[in-house]
C-alpha cells in the first residue's frame, strides 16, 4: 500500500483518538507524524491497523472444550509495535525520538481502547550531551539581529521551553519588572523603564499543567536590555509601516513579547520558526567551531584524533539546548536544590519530598528565588563581562545611594 499521500489528520480513528486528550494544535501534528510513520512500518491505515488489534483480542479455543486467554505479549499488537521500532531504528533515529514516538503511538493506542504490551525498554544514547558554551551562546546572538538577541538572551538565561517562550506577552514583561517602574502603557514603559532590570517571573509551562507545577525564575539585566531595545525598533517599526499602509497600530500590552514583521511586530512567533532561525545561525557556529579545530590542529595543539573526536562532539544550538545550558548552570552553581527545581519546573526525584517540602514565600518566593539567581547573573550573561563581585559591589550602593546618586543599574558604572 502507498502511503506517502496518506492523510493522517482525516483518518476517523487517530480523530477519535487525538480528540479524546483535547491536544493543542502542535500536539496533534507531532502525533500525525509518529502516527504516519508507524503506518507506513506496517503498511496499512492507522483504521485498520487499529481493527485488526482489536478483533485479535480474544482467547482461543483448544481442541473444542479449552480456552487459552488472550496473551498480549505474543499478540499482533505487540508485533507492530515491535515492526514499528525497528523501523525506527533502521532510519537511525535517535533514542530520543524513538522513545517519543513509541510514547506517542502507544497513547493513541491506548485511547483507542486496544489493550497494550508492557512497555519496550527505552533506548539509551552512547553519546554523551555535549553543552554550548557560554562563547557559543554570545557568539549567537552577536550574530542575531536586535530581536534574535532579546528572544536567545532571554532563553539562555530562564531555561524556558520554546512553547511558553513564544506566548509571552508585553504585558508579562512589564509586570516581571514592576519593580523597576510604575508604567501603564507600553509607549510609557518603552520611554520610563530603566535598563538593568532583573524580571521576575511565575508560570505554569505547557509541559507541567497537567502536575499543576510552576516555574519560578528571574532574567538577567542583559536580556530585559535586548528586549527593550527590540521593543524601541519594534514601536519605531510600526510607525513606518503605519505610514506606509496608511494604518494606525501600535504596541499593546497583549502583544507579543517576542514578534516578526510577518506578525507586524505585534503577533505572536510560532514554535517552528524558532527553529528555523537557530537552524540557520547554527550552520553559522559550525563553520566557526570547525574553523578552530582546524586552528589548533595545525598550530599541533591537539592531535588528528583529538582533531576527528571533537569535530563529532560540536556543540549545536537549537532551542532545547538552551534550556539544557540554563540547568546546567543551576546544576554547578545554584547551591540550593529545591531552589533550582523551582526555576527548571522540574519535580524532586526524592520521593519524601512532596511529603515534607511544602509552600513558604519565605523559604521559596520570590526574594529567596531573586537571591539564588543572583548569583548566576555572570553565568547567564552572554555579551557583557560582569564582575560579579563588582556588580554585587555596586547594587549595595544602589540600596544605600541610590535616589541621592539617581543610579538604576549597577552595571552601568561598571
Amino acid at each position: 500500500m502507498d502511503l506517502k499521500n496518506y492523510d493522517v489528520c482525516s483518518d476517523k480513528m487517530f480523530v477519535k483518538a487525538t480528540t479524546i486528550n483535547k491536544l493543542a494544535k502542535h500536539s496533534v501534528k507531532t502525533y500525525a507524524n509518529a502516527t504516519k510513520q508507524f503506518c507506513i512500518a506496517n503498511d496499512d491505515m492507522f483504521e485498520n491497523i487499529v481493527k485488526e488489534m482489536k478483533d485479535n483480542e480474544f482467547g482461543e479455543i483448544i481442541d473444542g472444550t479449552k480456552i487459552k486467554p488472550y496473551d498480549v505479549e505474543e499478540s499482533i499488537t505487540k508485533q507492530k509495535l515491535l515492526i514499528f521500532k525497528q523501523y525506527l531504528l533502521d532510519k537511525k533515529s535517535s533514542s530520543n525520538t524513538i522513545n517519543n514516538r513509541m510514547s506517542h503511538i502507544r497513547t493513541l493506542l491506548g485511547n483507542c481502547n486496544v489493550i497494550l504490551p508492557k512497555p519496550f525498554k527505552k533506548e539509551k544514547d552512547d553519546k554523551k550531551l555535549t553543552l554550548l558554551r557560554r562563547k557559543d551562546i554570545s557568539y549567537i546572538i552577536e550574530i542575531s539581529n536586535v530581536h534574535h538577541k532579546a528572544i536567545l538572551s532571554f532563553a539562555g538565561c530562564t531555561g524556558l521551553r520554546v512553547n511558553d517562550l513564544v506566548k509571552l506577552t508585553i504585558a508579562d514583561f512589564m509586570y516581571a519588572t514592576r519593580n523597576y517602574h510604575n508604567a501603564s502603557s507600553v509607549e510609557e514603559f518603552i520611554e520610563t523603564a530603566p535598563s538593568g532590570m532583573v524580571g521576575y517571573w511565575e508560570l505554569i509551562p505547557h509541559k507541567t499543567k497537567s502536575h499543576n507545577l510552576e516555574c519560578c525564575v528571574c532574567n538577567t539585566p542583559e536580556s530585559s536590555d535586548f528586549i527593550l531595545e527590540s521593543l524601541r525598533h519594534r514601536m519605531e517599526s510600526i510607525k513606518k509601516m503605519n505610514k506606509k499602509y496608511g494604518k494606525d497600530e501600535k504596541l499593546e500590552l497583549d502583544d507579543a513579547l517576542f514578534s516578526s514583521t510577518q506578525k507586524y511586530y505585534k503577533g505572536f512567533m510560532n514554535e517552528h520558526t524558532f527553529g528555523v532561525v537557530l537552524y540557520g545561525k547554527n550552520k553559522k557556529l559550525q563553520v566557526k567551531l570547525k574553523k578552530e579545530l582546524e586552528e589548533q590542529l595545525k598550530r599541533k595543539e591537539i592531535s588528528l584524533i583529538e582533531y576527528q573526536k571533537k569535530l563529532e562532539e560540536l556543540p549545536k544550538i537549537h532551542p532545547h539546548a538552551l534550556r539544557h545550558y540554563f540547568i546546567s548552570v543551576l546544576n554547578a552553581y545554584c547551591s540550593n536544590k529545591t531552589i533550582a527545581l523551582k526555576m527548571e519546573a522540574h519535580r524532586s526525584n526524592v520521593p519524601t519530598h512532596k511529603h515534607y517540602i511544602g509552600t513558604s514565600d519565605e523559604l521559596y518566593g520570590e526574594d529567596m528565588i531573586r537571591e539564588h539567581y543572583e548569583k548566576l547573573i555572570p553565568y547567564l550573561t552572554f555579551n557583557y563581562n560582569v564582575d560579579y563581585s563588582e556588580y554585587s559591589k555596586m547594587k549595595q550602593l544602589v540600596r544605600e545611594f541610590g535616589d541621592i546618586l539617581s543610579i538604576d543599574n549597577p552595571l552601568e558604572y561598571m
